[in-house]
């Protein structure tokens, strides 16, 4: 086998087997302006390395580190970037930039809400961390939402839909002989949680919770325990938008 796993693989991919996907064609289809309103990114934090440049993580304010909060990063940053970008492109549909959701009132005052203080968080698989977009709501809080407060939320931001998502990147150490002398690469998937919703019901009208994408093909090599911070997280990037594009691909398969 080529690569060998590196961190323990999330309960959520233990239910891959039974892992549900169903969509709603005509309301799906009726949805032309969305909003991202509930992201995370789980990334995993291998032990036994040195990241070097980037520095991209930091402490979300009013966030401590066992509060199971997500961090603000720039990689969540950007990998709800190019969700944002997948969503519109495929879909066609108008989306509300991070900038246009985060600044919104009422989205604000949820924000503070769900976002600062003592929270409760389900527990991630171990050895990663939970990442956050700038001014962005976890994920966790809108799924575990009152129905009546999505729906405030989509009147509020003026929205057909919103959706939330959760994008698990998983990474797998690999080199051959390269690893007997303290080197290898490192190979980053992902697989994204997705749920749309419209204001018409209380479950979501396209949900996807197993869209995993393929490794990528390239990986980034780590040299006695060392690792370039910033081209991991561009390959982190790299496959969280495989697993859009897988996200797509199955939406499709099951819409006929």
């Amino acid at each position: 086998m080529r690569h060998k796993a590196l961190i323990a693989v999330s309960p959520f991919l233990l239910l891959a087997a039974c892992a549900t996907m169903k969509v709603d064609k005509v309301r799906t289809a009726a949805v032309k302006r969305v909003g991202i309103i509930g992201f995370s990114v789980e990334q995993p934090v291998p032990d036994g390395f040195t990241l070097l440049g980037g520095g991209s993580r930091k402490t979300g304010m009013g966030a401590p580190p066992s509060s199971g909060l997500g961090h603000v990063s720039p990689l969540a940053d950007s990998i709800y970037q190019l969700l944002e970008n997948k969503l519109a492109k495929e879909q066609k549909w108008k989306l509300l930039n991070r900038a246009q959701v985060s600044a919104n009132p009422t989205y604000q005052a949820f924000h503070e809400q769900k976002m600062t203080g003592l929270q409760f968080r389900p527990p991630g698989a171990s050895n990663t961390q939970r990442l956050a977009a700038q001014g962005i709501v976890d994920a966790y809080p809108v799924e575990a939402a009152d129905p009546s407060k999505r729906r405030e939320l989509m009147r509020k931001l003026n929205v057909d839909a919103i959706v939330v998502a959760t994008v698990y990147i998983s990474v797998e150490k690999g080199g051959g002989f390269k690893q007997l002398v303290g080197a290898g690469d490192y190979y980053p998937s992902a697989r994204v949680r997705f749920e749309l919703y419209d204001a018409k019901s209380d479950e979501p009208v396209w949900s996807d919770l197993n869209a995993v994408g393929e490794q990528v093909t390239e990986g980034v090599e780590h040299v006695f325990g060392i690792t370039n911070h910033s081209k991991l997280d561009g390959k982190m990037a790299a496959a969280a938008e495989i697993s859009f594009t897988k996200l797509i691909a199955r939406f499709r398969e099951n819409n006929g």
